[in-house]
């Protein structure tokens, strides 16, 4: 759009189509900025926010507006001299600074009107819309976004997930033979034959600890898992020899399969003792 601009030499055009551009291409890197442990939280707040609790507070502020805006333009649309509130926008625009604390400059208006009894009238509604406009929705507002940033924030592995919806984004960009093609590219072959990614080769002590024990508990739930029920020893009925052996050649078998994907699991984890992985996908 901006080649038609330069072509015909329209200055005022391609400076409009240029500011465009710059604006609406900057908050972009934002996207690839979420995948990240530093500033993916807080990309995710700040989208929340705006999707949220700014879109929220914007409505009803906009009541607020719109109703105290067109009464203080009626009470001042009839005098002489030049006022603030002489127009609808010029109105508009002026309770929107009275929200940003530039109250001395509106308050002064207030004496322009002849009529005392209307001076009394637009004070009073100035006021009502200082307490409930500039106070009130601007306080609910920090505390709304005070929320969604302890939400956030509470969420730690957040810039993991983030950085997972990015990569499926860019993904979704390439047909499915050029990613099966690229996959051998970037991943590595595990002993049963199963390709894995490596995500990050560093990892912290605490995300070491968080993984053994992930993995210690996992183990212990597939232990549990595969034994056999015990006898209750209030059986009415006794069991008999049969069945004991057959109990105990269960209880023999499944602690066998499980050395067995133990022993397995140390064979998949010293292949990769070069590296020291976050996360297999």
């Amino acid at each position: 759009a901006m080649i038609p601009a330069r072509i015909t030499c329209s200055i005022a055009v391609d400076d409009i189509l240029c500011t465009y551009a710059i604006l609406s291409r900057a908050p972009y890197f934002f996207f690839f900025c979420r995948g990240f442990r530093t500033t993916g939280p807080f990309v995710v707040m700040i989208y929340t926010m705006i999707r949220g609790d700014l879109l929220r507070f914007c409505l009803i502020f906009f009541v607020f507006m719109v109703g105290f805006s067109q009464a203080l333009h009626v009470l001042f649309v009839r005098i002489e001299c030049e006022n603030d509130f002489a127009t609808v926008i010029k109105t508009f625009f002026r309770m929107f600074c009275v929200t940003l604390q530039q109250i001395a400059d509106a308050y002064k208006n207030f004496y322009l009107h002849p009529n005392m009894g209307i001076q009394v009238i637009g004070k009073v509604c100035f006021v009502t819309y200082i307490v409930t406009a500039a106070v009130l929705l601007v306080n609910m507002l920090i505390a709304m976004m005070g929320n969604t940033y302890a939400m956030v924030n509470e969420r730690k592995k957040e810039w993991l997930r983030q950085w997972a919806k990015i990569m499926l984004i860019v993904e979704q960009s390439v047909s499915r033979e050029e990613r099966l093609a690229q996959q051998s590219n970037y991943s590595k072959r595990m002993p049963d034959g199963s390709r894995v990614l490596v995500t990050r080769l560093i990892q912290t002590p605490d995300e070491r600890l968080t993984i053994e024990n992930m993995r210690v508990d996992y183990y212990h739930q597939l232990q549990r898992h595969l034994e056999p029920e015990s006898v209750s020893i209030h059986s009415k009925t006794k069991p008999s020899v049969s069945s004991s052996h057959q109990n105990s050649s269960t209880r023999v078998n499944g602690a066998a399969k499980v050395k067995r994907d133990v022993l397995r699991n140390q064979h998949a984890q010293e292949s990769f003792s070069s590296f020291d992985t976050t996360a297999l996908i």
